[in-house]
């Protein structure tokens, strides 16, 4: 990689994302088109934050790496061509791995149509539009394949014309007529640029878009803000209203635009005070109202806290263990009564009775007698007959069970669970919760539903720990402490109530009173148009990230980076690139010079202008059309050759206008070109191809010769040239092998007029190539048609090989198949040569070619 694009990359890696993602869009496509500039517009406001965030990877240095490295690109075919201008091959377009492809054809055979192909796909400057086929109705897509070879590694790619330029051909350079222009116009002021420099240009248009479009945004983005009601002008929180901008942050406007209960009731509270006749007694009434509501909230309270979880736990295990001793005591009792007539001596009810018995003895029966008395003459206390022995051991077995431990113990826990229910406060009833609610003056229906429901809550938690229920997963939770935290908040407020209207008694704090009502107003204006105020920042803010995108668009950057690139890059090393292809290619009398005429907005202009002249005068008035054609290709050699990369050169009709001089130096530049890279000539020109062939033959560069022409399908159809295009050897061999062969095959199948049409024009191909071979192998291509030299040199004796007979065989030859090329007598026709009769000929003088080339 060279030192400008090294330096280029870093460069680009400093500027905005979306000006290297463009700068990427025209090395890997070779131009930005409207959908792009859609897309670098979102680009460049995403990367200032306005829109979805686009994740974008820089890839300049990889774009750079394919433009500038020394790679080596080759052109292996093109073909399964569709919908592109009348092209229509059923055969590929193979270059087979030629240095130097010439392709020939005559007008309306389809070698434009390959040069637009190659020239969208490589993206050559003006580019032009690749036409579907205009005498075809087809939706199809316009497409081809193209394959390649990078670095000897086969590619193939299949190219549709929405694809645009291919990145790795995007720097094969393409010379035809269009191009020409680019290099001498009509005003002949050029913006002559090395590639990198347009690159510059390019960006430098398409940031003024970029910029345009911002603008334009900008200016339709409008306030949609109310103003400011006039009461609240000189208000510290109308100022801040007024300076509203793009700083401005949420938590600002939720903090001047809150509005709430509170400040609704503080408001209400507000205007009631001003009105108030008599503050003091307002203040009395409202600490009644506060007293009310603080017996609820302690009873409430009290329960609340009386209901914890704490407190649950400590009950349920009472409860727990208060039914394990009862259970057990069960058991024992079970035992002791199990052989008793009567069942359930062991019940409650019988313990009932039991103690009933003892009170009624200690204190009536038998007050100084330790009960049960069992004395010899006592009585029964229930049914007053004498005691039996037997029913004196049930009486002491009865008071044993009943002061026995267990017992006892199971009397003393249920004991136990008893007293701590009884700490449990009694639930508020529905009509006192509403009483105490309706003296406080709470009348909203949210807030009273949710007191009750705290009750209602508390109740049923209430019931269960009443219940026999002894699982803490039936106990209902707890209720939050929402309620609670409303009624001290409501106490609180009926304080703050109170004693302002105390202080109003006073008559000191009206003004403040007043300013506070104002600003609660504003406030509550504000809240309203808290929408309108966050669009509004939001507005603002866009605006600002506009600025920061129509800033970044700046081109003041590019422009000087591009002129401080075309100084060291249009440098005397560079002019002299051109000098030398003005020498080469013939044209060093030519007065002219390449010089940098000025810079603007980074476009940096040249002009091939005349040197010294007498008077003001522009080249292209005083250099003929063949000369402005020679400059123009002078200019593009030495501006593709200015570049690292080993790409191929494609030349649409390079001698278009040339002279014989010109041509012939056009012709060498070609072939030494095609030295260390492939070069493909597309030409109508025989002398070209014939040019081309032979010193290509003698600097020993592989030469691939294709012939296009126009079928019944389409035009574009590769295949051999004709035999005006083909070394006379090669052309007698299809003659003898292909034309006669298959005229030989049909004669029998087509009538006799069209098989003498065919013999006819077998016939004036065979008189061609007897003047072809006295010209290359005769005389030993001393002198050529279509050349002005007479070579020489290593050839001229060669001339001594030459007999007679030679010479009588071509007389003879040229003379019989001469008379069919003109007008016959009616009466006296000459008779055409049957295909025997011609294939004999022309053995004989393949014979002769192969005897001569021996001597």
């Amino acid at each position: 990689m060279n030192k400008v694009s090294a330096e280029l990359i870093e460069w680009f890696q400093d500027r905005p994302v979306w000006l290297q993602e463009a700068v990427n869009k025209i090395i890997t496509t070779g131009s930005i088109q409207e959908s792009d500039i859609s897309y670098l517009i979102d680009l460049c406001k995403s990367e200032v934050g306005i829109g979805e965030e686009i994740n974008c990877i820089n890839p300049i240095q990889g774009g750079f790496k394919e433009v500038e490295d020394d790679t080596t690109v080759f052109i292996k075919s093109i073909e399964n061509i569709k919908n592109i201008n009348a092209l229509s091959p059923r055969k590929a377009l193979d270059f087979n791995g030629a240095n130097l492809s010439i392709i020939y054809g005559q007008n309306g055979t389809g070698k434009s149509g390959y040069t637009r192909i190659l020239k969208h796909i490589c993206g050559a400057k003006n580019q032009g539009v690749l036409h579907k086929n205009a005498f075809n109705n087809s939706e199809d897509s316009q497409e081809c394949t193209i394959k390649y070879s990078l670095e000897d590694e086969e590619q193939e790619v299949n190219w549709k014309s929405e694809h645009g330029t291919h990145n790795t051909l995007s720097h094969v350079a393409i010379y035809d007529s269009d191009c020409a222009f680019e290099y001498v116009n009509n005003e002949n002021e050029i913006s002559y640029e090395p590639w990198v420099l347009s690159i510059f240009s390019r960006l430098i248009e398409v940031s003024t878009a970029v910029q345009q479009a911002i603008v334009t945004e900008d200016e339709n983005l409008l306030t949609t803000l109310p103003s400011l009601p006039q009461p609240f002008n000189n208000t510290s929180i109308g100022d801040w209203y007024k300076k509203l901008s793009y700083e401005t942050t949420i938590e600002e406007i939720n903090e001047y635009c809150e509005w709430n209960e509170g400040f609704e009731g503080e408001l209400n509270d507000l205007r009631v005070r001003l009105a108030e006749t008599n503050p003091l007694e307002k203040a009395k009434s409202l600490r009644n109202q506060k007293s009310n509501l603080l017996q609820l909230e302690t009873k409430i309270t009290t329960l609340y806290k009386q209901l914890s979880s704490e407190n649950c736990n400590v009950l349920m295990e009472l409860k727990k263990e208060s039914l394990i001793k009862r259970q057990t005591a069960i058991e024992t009792a079970t035992k002791v009564f199990n052989d008793f007539p009567i069942e359930g001596v062991d019940s409650e009810t019988w313990k009932i009775l039991w103690g009933k018995a003892r009170e009624f003895s200690e204190k009536h029966a038998y007050p100084d007698k330790a009960f049960p008395n069992t004395d010899e003459d006592a009585l029964c206390i229930l049914c007053h007959q004498p005691l039996e022995d037997g029913a004196k051991k049930r009486f002491m077995s009865f008071e044993e069970y009943i002061k026995g431990s267990i017992e006892r113990e199971a009397t003393l826990a249920e004991k136990r669970v008893e007293e701590t229910l009884e700490k449990f406060s009694e639930i508020p009833t529905e009509e006192y919760v509403s009483s105490q609610l309706n003296s406080s003056d709470i009348i909203a229906e949210g807030e009273r539903k949710l007191l009750n429901d705290f009750v209602n809550m508390l109740s049923d938690r209430r019931e269960i720990l009443f219940s026999d229920s002894i699982k803490l997963d039936e106990i209902p939770d707890l209720p939050n402490e929402e309620s609670l935290v409303l009624l001290k908040s409501k106490i609180s407020s009926l304080e703050e109530r109170a004693r302002s209207f105390e202080e109003d008694a006073k008559g000191e704090n009206r003004a403040e009173i007043e300013k506070r009502l104002l600003d609660l107003d504003l406030t509550r204006w504000l809240n309203n148009q808290k929408d309108a105020i966050k669009r509004e920042v939001a507005n603002l803010n866009y605006k600002e990230k506009l600025k920061l995108a129509k800033r970044s668009t700046s081109t003041h950057s590019l422009s000087m980076k591009k002129s401080a690139l075309s100084e060291s890059l249009i440098t005397e090393a560079f002019i002299q690139r051109f000098n030398n292809e003005i020498k080469a290619l013939g044209a060093s009398h030519l007065n002219i010079e390449l010089v940098k005429t000025r810079t603007r907005r980074g476009q940096v202009l040249h002009e091939i202008k005349l040197i010294n002249p007498s008077f003001n005068v522009s080249t292209s008035e005083i250099l003929s059309e063949g000369e402005q054609r020679v400059v123009s290709l002078a200019a593009f050699l030495a501006d593709v050759e200015g570049r690292d990369s080993n790409n191929p050169f494609i030349f649409d009709d390079p001698i278009s206008s040339l002279d014989l001089i010109y041509e012939e130096a056009t012709v060498r530049r070609l072939v030494e070109l095609s030295k260390d890279r492939q070069v493909i000539v597309f030409s109508h020109r025989i002398s070209l191809i014939n040019m081309l062939e032979e010193l290509s033959k003698r600097n020993s560069i592989t030469s691939n010769v294709i012939g296009l022409s126009r079928r019944s399908w389409g035009t574009g159809e590769p295949g051999d040239t004709s035999l005006f295009a083909k070394r006379p050897d090669k052309a007698l061999n299809k003659l003898i092998n292909e034309n006669i062969a298959k005229a030989k095959k049909d004669r029998d199948t087509i009538d006799e007029e069209t098989h003498q049409l065919i013999v006819k024009g077998i016939c004036s191909e065979f008189r061609i190539i007897l003047e072809r071979l006295v010209e290359s192998v005769l005389l030993s291509d001393i002198v050529k048609r279509f050349s002005r030299e007479i070579n020489t040199r290593n050839k001229i004796h060669k001339l001594i090989n030459i007999k007679e007979t030679d010479c009588d065989m071509f007389d003879e030859y040229m003379t019989k198949y001469s008379k069919h090329e003109h007008s016959q007598s009616i009466e006296a026709p000459v008779t055409l040569p049957t295909l025997d009769e011609l294939e004999t000929d022309m053995n004989i003088v393949k014979n002769w070619v192969d005897d001569f080339n021996k001597r």
